[in-house]
C-alpha cells in the first residue's frame, strides 16, 4: 500500500460500506465543512448534530437505558437525563441503540469527554482489558515502517500506563492494523534502552510489557525494548 493510498484505501473501504455516521459538532465550521466533503465524495451517511437537534422523547428514553447501565456507578436518572442532553452522549447512545453505526467527535471537545461518552454509553468489548488510543504517521519514506507507514500508541488516552497495560495497548495497536488499515503488524516496544544499553524503571517497566504482549501474542510480531532508531532502521 503506497503512502498516498491509505488514505484512499480507507475511504474506498467506506464508500463500499455507506455506514451512518453522527457528527455531534454541528457548529463548528471544521465539521460542516467535514460533512460536505464526506456527503460529496460519498464516503459516508451523515448526520450532523447540535444542541437544537436533540428530541426530548429520545432523552428521555436514552437517560432510562443509561441509567440502568450506570447506575451501579451511583448515576442518579436525573443525572442520566443531563448527560443525554449533551450530544455527544446523545450522539454515542444512537450507536447503542442502533440509529447509527458511528459517532466522530474531537473538533470542539476534548479526547476524554470523546472517550467517556463513548465509554460510558457504547461499552468496551469484553475482550479490552485497557482502552487506548493511537495515531498513524505517513512519511515520505516508504523505507521506513510499512511502506512509510506507522502506528504510535498510546498517545491520548493513557498518560503514564502499567506494564500490563502498555502490553494490552500493543495488542490493540496490533489488531487495529491489521483489521482497519490492513497493515502487518510488527510491533517495536520503545524505550530509551535497546536491549539492556541502559537501566531504570523504565526500561523495566517495557521490558516486562514486552514479555507481557509476548506470553498473550504469540502470533504477533513483537520485540522490545527498543530505541526509536533501533525499531525502524535495521543496521542500527
Amino acid at each position: 500500500m503506497e503512502n498516498t493510498g491509505i488514505i484512499k484505501n480507507i475511504r474506498q473501504r467506506a464508500r463500499q460500506r455507506q455506514r451512518l455516521i453522527v457528527l455531534p459538532e454541528k457548529d463548528d465550521a471544521r465539521i460542516q465543512e467535514a460533512a460536505r466533503i464526506i456527503t460529496k465524495e460519498k464516503i459516508a451517511r451523515i448526520i450532523l448534530l447540535g444542541k437544537e437537534g436533540l428530541e426530548s422523547k429520545k432523552i428521555d428514553a436514552f437517560a432510562q437505558i443509561f441509567f440502568e447501565a450506570r447506575k451501579h456507578k451511583g448515576i442518579t436518572i436525573l443525572q442520566a437525563r443531563e448527560a443525554l442532553s449533551h450530544p455527544l452522549y446523545y450522539a454515542a447512545m444512537m450507536v447503542r441503540a442502533g440509529e447509527a453505526d458511528g459517532f466522530v467527535a474531537g473538533a470542539a471537545h476534548s479526547t476524554p469527554d470523546v472517550a467517556k461518552a463513548a465509554i460510558y454509553c457504547i461499552g468496551v468489548d469484553e475482550r479490552i482489558k485497557t482502552v487506548s488510543s493511537c495515531f498513524i504517521m505517513v512519511v515520505a519514506d516508504k523505507s521506513f515502517g510499512e511502506n512509510g507507514v506507522f502506528i504510535f500508541a498510546d498517545c491520548g488516552i493513557v498518560p503514564q500506563p502499567t506494564s500490563q497495560q502498555l502490553a494490552q495497548i500493543a495488542i490493540s495497536s496490533a489488531e487495529l492494523a491489521k483489521n482497519v488499515f490492513d497493515i502487518l503488524p510488527r510491533v517495536a516496544m520503545l524505550s530509551y534502552s535497546t536491549k539492556g544499553s541502559a537501566k531504570g524503571p523504565l526500561v523495566d517497566k517495557v521490558k516486562e510489557a514486552t514479555q507481557l504482549a509476548k506470553q498473550q501474542r504469540p502470533d504477533l510480531l513483537i520485540d522490545g525494548e527498543l530505541q526509536v532508531d533501533a525499531a525502524i532502521v535495521a543496521e542500527v
